[in-house]
């Protein structure tokens, strides 16, 4: 296949791949720090992490399947619709793991700041008013930890 100089050019395709490393180092700091929890003997729901986790897995290789076709019609709205995609895989895992407690809730962050830097002000707006009511509903609603060892019961 024919790599064109509007392919390289794209601005929307190097945000996609920039958000395809992102979400590869954060796939890699949930993974170590479910990893880290299960030898500290923190019980975690395992059905839903892998579920987020494993969404994440899969819109990355998506994503990699996409940007080894060298395709050139990327655009802010496939960025954005990942950019959600995101937030909903890290509420999903924050709610099943201590709501806005969650040590890794700062995660949240990293699409906004994605958002900030390569999308259109009406995007960027939109997605910070997803996290925000994502985060309120965090508040609210989830799932505590248990610190209690499963021999302690």
């Amino acid at each position: 296949m024919n790599i064109t100089a509007s392919n390289l050019e794209n601005p929307s395709r190097r945000n996609l791949q920039r958000l395809f490393l992102l979400r590869s180092v954060m796939i890699i700091f949930m993974l170590a720090a479910t990893l880290a929890l299960s030898y500290l003997h923190i019980p975690l729901p395992q059905y839903p992490i892998t579920f987020a986790v494993g969404g994440m897995l899969l819109l990355n290789l998506i994503t990699l399947l996409r940007l080894n076709k060298h395709a050139s019609n990327v655009n802010d709205q496939e960025v954005l619709l990942q950019l959600l995609a995101d937030l909903l895989a890290l509420t999903i895992l924050f709610y099943y793991t201590g709501g806005y407690s969650n040590p890794l809730v700062w995660m949240y962050l990293l699409p906004l700041t994605v958002a900030a830097v390569a999308l259109k002000r009406e995007y960027t707006w939109l997605l910070a008013t997803v996290a925000i009511a994502c985060y309120s509903i965090l508040v609210f609603y989830y799932v505590p930890l248990s610190h209690l060892h499963m021999h302690d019961i």
